[in-house]
């Protein structure tokens, strides 16, 4: 009889201590990297209510997550038999319920988007690439041939993207061309519901994919995949730095302003020594760079510290040294003058050859 009645005290205690609590979860659209034993990718989650997102380290065991998406979860929560592993929470989590999923749009950044497919065709050059800022309402991208930009407007509630008409510089490629015309065609004035798949985001029309993204990670975005762009032959002339190589190029434009022809700011490039040399205006220019097809690469930018009296001159050679200082320039041409883009795609500085 004793024994009977110590096995129901530990069935007892032991249903007690095993007892489950259901939490309600509301599952953030993208994970964070976070560390406990070691690196992982963790949710983000308000609990029971919670004004605040916090990490949630555990697995939620029958639960997969698709990033791009806001959850409402129903989840069992119970206790883990002792002893307990050093590494591991206290609680079991176990899916009960997805109340909701639904797909976001209002947590996009500005980032740099790798075209991945044009009209269900897979893209085989591997530097197409949009660059968008839901803060700014923007939109700017390489074709293959052209760099293109434009308004974008993003309504996180209805899921979608409005695309103003585009703008585009008028290089002719003949390997490329058809593919950006394509792809122009397709973004130029139009809406896109935006819909996230297996970690690419899809833009779509009538419940049809049109275009495909990959995101780039951060440390892509300044180098515009220029690992897969061919290096700058001279017997070959994809490169508009081919032609305006070794010519002194005097700035035109700058940010959208015309230079008067008073003001002397130039600039000399040199795809044998990648440097380059040139005239602020009023102190002399020198520094290095690097040249990949229709990018430039400035790794650095030193000037003499002479100080100027034209205050204009001043604020022209400030503008112009900040904006090689961006560091990465995209450039195209049109006869004897070099457009130079920022990652935007504004045009910033037009230069032309000095004869």
């Amino acid at each position: 009889m004793k024994h009977l009645l110590f096995l129901a005290i530990a069935l007892l205690l032991n249903t007690t201590s095993f007892a489950q609590t259901q939490l309600q979860l509301i599952v953030h659209p993208e994970q964070v990297d976070c560390q406990r034993m070691m690196p992982q990718k963790c949710l983000q989650v308000r609990i029971n209510g919670a004004k605040e997102w916090t990490l949630f380290y555990e697995r939620i065991l029958g639960f997969t997550f698709e990033p791009g998406y806001r959850y409402e979860l129903l989840v069992v929560q119970t206790k883990r038999p002792e002893p307990l592993p050093a590494d591991l929470s206290e609680f079991i989590y176990k899916l009960e319920k997805i109340v909701s999923k639904t797909a976001v749009v209002s947590d996009i950044q500005p980032s740099n988007w790798k075209i991945m497919e044009i009209a269900g065709e897979a893209v085989q050059q591997q530097n197409l690439s949009v660059q968008v800022d839901p803060t700014k309402n923007s939109i700017a991208g390489y074709g293959g041939c052209n760099r293109f930009f434009g308004e974008a407007t993003w309504n996180s509630k209805k899921n979608k993207v409005n695309i103003g008409d585009l703008a585009s510089t008028k290089m002719y490629c003949e390997n490329t061309i058809k593919m950006e015309d394509k792809l122009l065609a397709l973004l130029s004035g139009k809406s896109f519901k935006v819909v996230y798949k297996n970690e690419q985001i899809h833009f779509q029309q009538k419940r049809k994919t049109v275009l495909v993204f990959q995101v780039q990670p951060a440390e892509e975005m300044s180098t515009k995949d220029e690992s897969a762009i061919e290096e700058v032959d001279a017997n070959k002339n994809p490169s508009p730095m081919t032609y305006f190589n070794d010519k002194e190029l005097k700035l035109i434009q700058l940010n959208g302003k015309t230079i008067t022809t008073t003001i002397n700011t130039s600039i000399h490039f040199n795809l044998n020594t990648n440097s380059f040399t040139g005239n602020g205006g009023c102190n002399q220019l020198f520094g290095e760079c690097s040249f990949n097809d229709n990018i430039i690469t400035i790794a650095s930018v030193n000037a003499t510290k002479m100080l100027c009296m034209d205050e204009a001159v001043t604020q022209v050679e400030k503008a112009f040294i900040a904006n090689l200082n961006l560091q990465t320039l995209q450039v195209d041409y049109a006869e004897n003058v070099l457009n130079c883009y920022n990652a935007n795609g504004e045009l910033i500085m037009m230069f032309a050859i000095q004869k």
